[in-house]
């Protein structure tokens, strides 16, 4: 498969997103719309800046990471680690975690709400608390003195084998500490490719800023490459057009995880049977009824990028089935109908309604943004 980069799909989608972003637009503004170090997401000891201890919320973000993986929303992961926080302080100090058995903190995250993957992360607790404290002094921001290149943090952090880096840290997990430290002004800046995870590949591939030929027969296009490809053009139109790393981020993740999310065309079901990466996705197609074509005003409908995004992708393969099915064109609604309730086709004598004024009645003017970037 050859993946091609669309120079001028670039700048368009990414200029356009990066405008509303600043200008705090749709759906920036919205009040549910937050970044997971939000500070109601905290706990109460690292909401201030000016008193928290620095080197524990460094740890917390640390620690967060390994919720960055999938399997879980990244604000009720970093809530309910909060919640951990305040009942067990002392797996924030590594001196003290590198001393705990895995299966105690396996059972404990598990009573928060963490079981996914608890098991794994209990392991990775520990050992990767031996590995900072040993090498770091226990603190996340000295690995990165002297560093000033996501290369170089690559190094240090990306887990290599044989007892290098950290363990659960790949290409992704390192922009992703990057991201938290230095978005908590916790290290100095410097340009690195905003973490690549679905929401990233999702906006990218549905407003064709990559392009590809000879895909595979069934349709899934995921690959290291698209993931190389995908992390250099990112960081490559940061640099180039001199934006802040950290707010493309957020631009390209609260777009796709509060509106891509919303659009009728990426609702699927998973067989409760489950069967690792073969467990069967059922796609259920919009029947744009009342409720439909609701969500598609408050998604599509809404959308800065709108006119650019002609495809879709559901979370449900990429999640389940660990694969990522571009489908175009998108499915859009023939005509917004005001429907009566449980009706899937125009009812006698019914008004046709415009998206603009459904727009304005399922989205009445938002609060402000509750975070200060």
């Amino acid at each position: 498969m050859k993946i091609i980069v669309d120079h001028a799909q670039v700048d368009l989608v990414l200029g356009r997103l990066m405008e509303v972003y600043s200008q705090r637009g749709y759906p920036y503004n919205r009040s549910d719309v937050t970044v997971p170090q939000d500070a109601l997401n905290l706990p109460p000891d690292f909401r201030d800046p000016l008193v928290r201890d620095n080197r524990a919320y460094s740890v917390f973000l640390w620690c967060l990471c390994y919720y960055m993986r999938g399997g879980i929303k990244s604000n009720i992961a970093a809530s309910s680690l909060g919640k951990v926080y305040a009942a067990h302080p002392d797996w924030f100090d590594t001196a003290k975690a590198k001393l705990l058995e895995p299966s105690y903190i396996e059972t404990e995250l598990k009573k928060f709400g963490l079981g996914f993957k608890a098991a794994e992360i209990g392991r990775i607790w520990v050992e990767n608390s031996l590995r900072l404290d040993t090498r770091y002094h226990g603190d996340p921001r000295e690995i990165f003195a002297g560093v000033s290149s996501y290369d170089e943090a690559c190094l240090r952090i990306r887990n290599a084998g044989h007892g290098r880096g950290f363990m659960g840290f790949q290409f992704k997990m390192v922009s992703m500490i990057i991201y938290f430290l230095m978005d908590e002004k916790l290290i100095d800046f410097f340009y690195f490719p905003v973490p690549v995870d679905f929401h990233v590949l999702r906006v990218i591939t549905t407003n064709q800023l990559v392009r590809f030929e000879d895909i595979p027969s069934n349709g899934n296009v995921f690959c290291d490459d698209l993931l190389q490809t995908a992390r250099g053009l990112l960081e490559s139109y940061a640099r180039r057009e001199h934006v802040n790393p950290l707010r493309l981020c957020d631009a390209l993740w609260l777009l796709s995880g509060n509106l891509c999310n919303d659009y009728p065309g990426n609702t699927a079901s998973v067989d409760r049977k489950r069967q690792g990466r073969r467990t069967l996705t059922t796609i259920w197609e919009p029947l744009w009824n009342d409720n439909d074509l609701r969500a598609y005003a408050r998604s599509c409908g809404s959308c800065p990028i709108e006119q650019t995004c002609n495809g879709r992708v559901l979370s449900a393969e990429y999640y389940v089935g660990g694969t990522l099915k571009p489908r175009f064109p998108r499915i859009k609604p023939p005509v917004m109908f005001a429907m009566t309730a449980g009706m899937h086709a125009r009812p006698q004598g019914a008004r046709a309604i415009t998206p603009r004024e459904l727009v304005s009645e399922v989205n009445p003017t938002p609060h402000p943004a509750l975070w200060d970037n």
